[in-house]
This record gives structure tokens, sequence and C-alpha cells, in this order.
């Protein structure tokens, strides 16, 4: 390519800040982390730019741009900014995380006119805000300052719902494109990973924060009431819950059968040794892990919540869903998912039809030559 071509290639391609606190591990990070690493180069010029200097826990191509504000706490960071929105003038500014998203809609008026704003929301937000301090501010503050982004980008149809009915949010400006997943991403990481040899008959598994909002404690209550099964339960995560999971299941006379792995870079091999996936969540976004685990053509048993029963489980098939908070129900799916023969085959293919990234990402594509 000699000089000519590479300016003429500058000058078409979108510019794209994507904006994020940082890229540890979580469910927004691994998707800003995918789109960056697959969007088309020819098309988009990317750079992420995250806040707290913090170690990035997903690898980013060499082709992307990566800017580190070094900023620990997002208020402090809105004047750098504010300077690198204004010295870039890119095309689009993609922020995720409701506070992220609020601190850039307030310094909006003041950026370039010509960038087009897109908020990606991570969660459903009258769920998550009814278990936060200062609930009635917080709701307030997205009512007022929601609107002013261009596109706001919903992870499921019900966070979409949520927006438009409980924050008053113009359908027009809401978008559903559920979260890609990498299918062979994680069928090297299977490839790649070590696992031990089970003890026990049947192996559970359930991946994520260790925070209250994650139901594993309902998990736990219901494995304790499985007398009859033999199993290993195997808790892969960090969080400020985790003493507290560790005292109960000792409490509940199951600490032998419960193991807990911390956080690990690398789950995928743990993932698809499961006969089962749990997931007792009460309020997810879109969760990744349901889709990680499809990938493996292992089944799930879940609470019934935002982004889950109807838009990423098929009951009967790829596992089961039982109503938010009941544990009893959520022991007896467990048992039946113990009796049932999956077709893990069917699970991979459902799962990379409808979330590979080769799907997500012309959704996002035509997102961003659009908007």
């Amino acid at each position: 390519m000699n000089v000519l071509q590479s300016e003429n290639r500058e000058k078409t391609r979108t510019k794209i800040l994507f904006l994020i606190p940082s890229l540890r591990a979580g469910g927004s990070e691994r998707v800003f982390s995918v789109l960056a690493n697959h969007l088309d180069r020819e098309k988009f010029d990317i750079n992420i730019v995250t806040l707290d200097g913090s170690e990035a826990f997903y690898k980013i191509r060499q082709e992307v741009r990566l800017t580190d504000l070094k900023t620990p706490r997002v208020r402090q960071a809105v004047v750098k900014i504010f300077k690198l929105i204004r010295a870039e003038k890119p095309h689009i500014v993609v922020s995720t995380l409701t506070h992220l998203n609020l601190f850039l809609a307030l310094i909006k008026p003041v950026l370039p006119r010509k960038t087009r704003f897109i908020a990606r929301e991570s969660t459903i937000l009258s769920a998550f805000h009814a278990t936060e301090s200062h609930t009635k501010l917080r709701n307030l503050a997205v009512k007022l300052f929601y609107t002013s982004f261009d596109l706001l980008i919903c992870q499921s149809n019900q966070m979409a719902t949520d927006l438009e009915k409980n924050y008053f949010l113009p359908k027009s400006r809401l978008k559903t494109i559920n979260n890609p997943i990498h299918t062979e991403g994680v069928l090297q990481g299977v490839r790649e990973g070590i696992v031990t040899v089970r003890n026990a008959q049947f192996r559970f598994v359930s991946i994520g924060r260790l925070s209250a909002e994650k139901g594993l404690d309902s998990a736990l209550k219901a494995l304790a009431t499985l007398e009859n099964v033999d199993f290993e339960y195997l808790i892969i995560g960090e969080g400020k819950e985790r003493t507290a999971l560790e005292q109960q299941a000792a409490a509940l006379g199951i600490a032998d059968r419960v193991v807990f792995l911390g956080s690990l870079k690398n789950p995928f091999g743990w993932l698809a040794s499961a006969d089962l996936l749990l997931l007792p969540s009460h309020f997810e976004g879109f969760p990744n892990v349901l889709l990680e685990a499809g990938t493996v053509g292992t089944p799930a048993v879940a609470f019934a919540c935002g982004g889950v029963s109807a838009e990423i489980i098929e009951d009967n098939k790829t596992g089961f869903v039982v109503k938010d908070g009941d544990t009893a129900a959520l022991s007896a799916a467990i048992l039946r998912g113990c009796s049932t023969v999956f077709d893990r085959d069917y699970i991979q293919q459902q799962t990379a039809n409808r979330f590979g990234i080769a799907a997500i990402l012309a959704q996002f594509d035509t997102t961003f030559l659009t908007v």
C-alpha cells in the first residue's frame, strides 16, 4: 500500500473510541475486546480508552490503539476524557456501564457536535437500582441524561423494554444487540485448559462475580437438599461474598463438595467438563457465561431473570429455567438435569448460529456505519 492509498484509507475509515473503566475480567470488558479485535480494520479505526491503569485481562490485537488515562475514578477522569475526545474528534464514541455513561452524557454538550455518542447499557437498570442506595436519584439521572445519546445499545429485549417503560426513553433510540461469543476462542481455551478428574458422579459449575445479585446462596441451598445425588460444585470467581458463601456451605453440611477455584483466566475446560452450569442470578444484563456454556455444549439451569429465559435458554433442549428465587424449583431442575440426556452438539450449534461473532458483528457493523 503506497502513501496515497494509506491516506485515502484513513480518510474513509470510521473512527471509533471505545470508552470503558478497565479491561479487567468482566462481561462488558469481554464484549469490547471482542469488538475491537474483530471489527473490520478496513472500515474502522479503533481506540480503546481505559481509565484506571490496571493490567488488561483480555488480549487486544496490535492494530487496535490502547489509551490508558490512568485515573481510577470516573469523576477524576472527566477532564482527560474531554480533552481526548476534543483532540481526536472520533466519528463515534461508545461507552458502557451506567456511571460512565452518565458522566459522558453530562459533558456531551461541550464535545464535538459531529461526533455520535452511543451508550451500551450493561444491566436491567430498574432491578439494579433497586438494590442500590439513592435509588430515586439514580433513576432520575438516567431519565434526564440518557436522552442525550444518539443511540442506546441494549443486550436483551427485556433491557430495552425496561429503558422504554421505566425511564421513558424513545424506542427509536433503543437497539437490541445481543452479546457476541468468540466460539473458537472458547474452544481453544478448552483445549489448553487443565482440568482435574471429577470426584463425584455429577459436576456442577458456576462462574461469575461472588456478589449478592448472583444468587449463589440459593444454589447452595438447593444443592444441600439433593441428599441422594453424588455431586461436586465448582465456583469460579471472586468477590466480597466469598467468605459468607464458604461459611454457608459449611453450615449446610456440603463444604466438602463445594470448591472455590477463585478467578481463572481460562475457565472453559472446567465448564466443558460440567454436567450443568448453574446460574441462580436475580438479574443479569445478558449473561456471557450462558453463551460460553452453550459454546462447549453444557446445559444450564437458571433463574428466570432478564436476558435468560426467552433469549438464550431453550427450555428442555439447552437447559431449564425456573422462577427467580424459588430454591425448591431450582433444586428440582438440577435433579431433572441430572437425569436428562442433552444433545450437546445441538446446544453448540444453536449457540454458534445465534450468538457467534459473525452474526453479532454484522449488527454492530451496520449500526456503527449508519448511526
